[in-house]
């Protein structure tokens, strides 16, 4: 897959031989990525870049993060982009994409999580307008398929100035699901202490924008690690050397939603 790829984030499998893989390709910092969606319809053993003839003019800088299809032709991409937010849309299968810009009031960026409950309705997680200086987790959602999109809601309830990052969403049932990274415990000025929290909309008596209390996930918050988001080919490991010592803790996007 090097050929195609420089960073690889998600995959959707429908069965043993067909599947889709997003990331990243054009080099090993971020400022230099265009995103991929790889199809496979050999379990693997070959692929093919869905974005190649796509015609769509990628800045730098932007990859795919998660996908979702609802059924065999309708399927979203979601693409982060440090100072932008945009999704993929496919109708047909995925033989075709179509890039759309997320704009709302708040110019939500960095976006990672991404849900829709049909073709028009559905929510896209990141990590808010605020990121260069102090990313927040904020949702935007849409009812006319992108077309539009409304306020930024921020999920977190945190009253202090940590950062909450790397938002993960789900959408079961009607209800909209958000998992972070959250430095809320942390005791020192370096973000030492990283835990994974979850709220839900549409649950538990909420209804969006209203999110239920932050429900922190992990027992034990655990040391964060730089090398989780290096996009290089080899990366053996999302912890660090020091992982050994301290509780692994878990990613938002281990959470399972039914």
């Amino acid at each position: 897959m090097a050929a195609h790829t420089n960073l690889l984030i998600d995959t959707y499998f429908t069965d043993d031989t067909h599947g889709w893989v997003v990331g990243g390709q054009g080099g090993t910092t971020y400022d230099r990525l265009k995103p991929v969606v790889l199809f496979t319809a050999d379990g693997g053993q070959t692929w093919e870049d869905r974005l190649q003839a796509s015609g769509i003019n990628f800045p730098r800088g932007e990859w795919g993060w998660k996908i979702q299809f609802l059924n065999p032709r309708l399927g979203f991409v979601s693409l982060e982009n440090e100072s932008a937010a945009a999704i993929l849309k496919t109708v047909d299968g995925g033989e075709t994409w179509k890039r759309i810009e997320v704009i709302d009031p708040q110019r939500n960026v960095n976006l990672e999580g991404i849900g829709f409950i049909d073709e028009a309705v559905g929510w896209v997680g990141g990590w808010g307008g605020s990121f260069a200086t102090n990313p927040m987790g904020s949702t935007s959602g849409t009812t006319d398929g992108g077309a539009t999109w409304g306020p930024s809601v921020q999920v977190n309830e945190d009253p202090g100035a940590r950062h909450q990052i790397w938002p993960t969403i789900e959408v079961s049932h009607g209800a909209l699901h958000v998992a972070w990274y959250d430095f809320r415990n942390s005791l020192t000025a370096g973000n030492e202490a990283l835990d994974v929290f979850y709220a839900c909309a549409n649950c538990n008596g909420t209804a969006y924008p209203t999110f239920s209390h932050n429900e922190r996930v992990t027992d034990i918050s655990h040391q964060p690690s730089a090398h989780a988001r290096t996009p290089r080919v080899a990366q053996t490991s999302a912890y660090s050397a020091r992982a050994r010592a301290a509780p692994r803790g878990m990613a938002p996007s281990e959470l399972l939603i039914r």
